[in-house]
This record gives C-alpha cells, structure tokens and sequence, in this order.
C-alpha cells in the first residue's frame, strides 16, 4: 500500500506519534510519500523521537518513499485525508488477509504467484507480492469454513483489529458455483450485498472482473470452481484416471470434477486434498489454456493477472 501524508498531518501529529506511524509503515514494506517541503522536518522527527532501529529502518527503506508509476497505479493508495491516525495505524500495522472458502487453495495461489513472478508487464508487482505471501505478518491466507461463513469471518474481522481497514486490508475470493458463466448462485445473495451493495438481480460480471470495485476487493472465479482451472492432463499426471466414455474435463469449465475424477468415495477424499500435487504440476501455460480475457480501459487481462492485481491492492 502506499501511504499518501498531507503537510498539515506530518505537522499536526504529535512526533512520537508520527514516528511510530512510519516506522510501522516501513517495517511492514509500504510505501510512503509526502511534499518535498516537510523532508527535513521529517528527518529531524525520526532523529528524536526514534529508537536505533526504527532509524535504520528509515535509512534502509529510502526506495520505499519513490514509488514507480507502476506502483501508484496498482497499489491502494490511502491518505490521511480520508483516514483517521488510527485506521492509517491500523492498515500499516495488520496483515492483509485473503479470506477463502478453504485454505486448501492458497497452495494454488501461491503457484499462480510463483508462475507470473517474472512477467514482462508486471512482473515487479508480482514479485513484491511473492515476498509478501512468504511472510504471513504481510499476507495471511483465512479459512472461511465455506461461502455460508463468509459473512460471519468478515463480521469476527470487524470485530477483531479491522474494524477501521476492513474494505482495504480484506480480499475475498471463492467459486462461482453455477453451470454458467453468466449466472450467479442465488446462495450467496447476501454476500454479494456486503461486497458491492449491489441487489443480486442487478449483479455483472463487470461488477467482479474489474480492478476498481467499489467496497471490497473480492473476486469470484469465472469458471464453476477452482479444480476447472486444472487441465486434464495434470489430473493424470496426479495419478487420477478420467470415468469412462466422459469427454475431458478442461472442455467443459462448468463441469463437476467429481462426476469426473472420483469413482468412489475414497478418490473423492484424496481429490478434495490435491490442490499441492495437482499445482506442482502447472505451469503460466497451463494457467493460461482457454482463460478469459478482459478489457479494463484501454488494457486487456487474463483472469489469472487480474486476481492476482487485486491480491496487490490490499497488500
């Protein structure tokens, strides 16, 4: 994140204060920005009121006050205008939390993550996120216990020490769960009000495959679930054997992986629990076959670069 401090702020906070501030903001990998006019009266703050440490941190972290263009574009950018002292404490401080159905998936994210690191167009950002999800003080991945329990996990986070930062420091992420692309489950209406208040007959897929979503930064995955991003190839590859007489599974995104991989109960339990064999075993290529593509201004994204964007903003 990037934190935007006015003049007035800077010299209106009491120095302590102000010193623990961007100690905080440095300490955890932000980036600062302020006018040129208030460098030495910034110096002069942390040469009094900081300890040793916090003062090596400063000296160490002068890149993190020149953020590129790249990093303003995609990065949250939040401002002591908008934010109180407390919650600007609160967004430096706290981790940012990926809330998921289940955190069997981060395996797979963190694949996604590791397969795009060195992307020509945004390969900074990736890798400033691939250090981030290695240091669980700058990104935790939450169970949620299921969709039915996400409204709940974002209440106890309200409760719990984001009570000031739950729009900026939360993602959440969990499968469409239909038969179609353009159908949404009629399950997860309340849900969908609290992410972008917006009436479930009213709902869009421009309304989650965006990197400017009004309130949450949330994304649902555009084919029926997660294992429909896994070819079929890696299933075999993964020891799992196709039922008899079906076409493969990766032509239809839509379709059930269990009426296709699980002939019995035992399979459909080492299914559920494959996610760290079957993404060994994937690659920017695979993530890519047949993906989604969208428009957004005048650039277009794989759904892959997009939710791993928006993983960016609440960093």
């Amino acid at each position: 994140m990037i934190f935007d401090l006015s003049t007035a702020f800077i010299k209106g906070t009491k120095p302590n204060l102000l010193s623990d501030l961007v100690a905080q903001i440095l300490n955890h990998k932000h980036y600062l920005t302020f006018s040129g006019e208030v460098v030495d009266y910034l110096w002069d703050v942390i040469g009094k009121h900081s300890s040793s440490t916090q003062t090596d941190l400063w000296l160490q972290s002068q890149e993190n006050l020149s953020p590129t263009i790249e990093i303003k574009r995609y990065c949250t950018t939040v401002r002591d205008t908008t934010f109180s002292f407390e919650a600007l404490m609160e967004m430096a401080c706290k981790p940012a939390i990926i809330l998921m159905e289940n955190t069997r998936e981060w395996v797979v994210y963190k694949r996604m993550i590791e397969c795009y690191a060195n992307d020509a167009n945004y390969g900074n950002l990736y890798k400033m996120l691939e250090r981030a999800a290695k240091d669980p003080a700058r990104l935790l991945p939450v169970k949620s216990g299921g969709c039915g329990e996400m409204l709940q996990s974002l209440d106890d986070f309200f409760t719990e020490g984001y009570g000031l930062s739950l729009e900026q420091k939360v993602m959440v992420v969990f499968d469409r769960d239909t038969i179609s692309a353009y159908s949404f489950d009629s399950n997860k209406k309340r849900l969908f009000k609290r992410l972008c208040g917006k009436k479930f007959s009213k709902l869009s897929n421009s309304d989650v495959y965006s990197l400017s979503q009004p309130g949450f930064i949330w994304h649902m995955w555009y084919r029926r679930e997660l294992e429909n991003y896994f070819p079929d190839s890696v299933f075999i590859n993964s020891k799992f054997q196709r039922k008899v007489g079906l076409p493969p599974f990766e032509d239809n995104h839509y379709a059930d992986v269990l009426e296709y991989y699980a002939p019995n109960k035992r399979t459909e339990k080492k299914l559920k629990n494959s996610f760290p064999l079957l993404s060994s075993y994937m690659t920017r290529e695979l993530f890519e076959k047949n993906q989604m593509v969208f428009s957004i201004g005048e650039k277009h994204f794989g759904e892959i670069e997009l939710f791993l964007l928006k993983i960016v903003k609440i960093v």
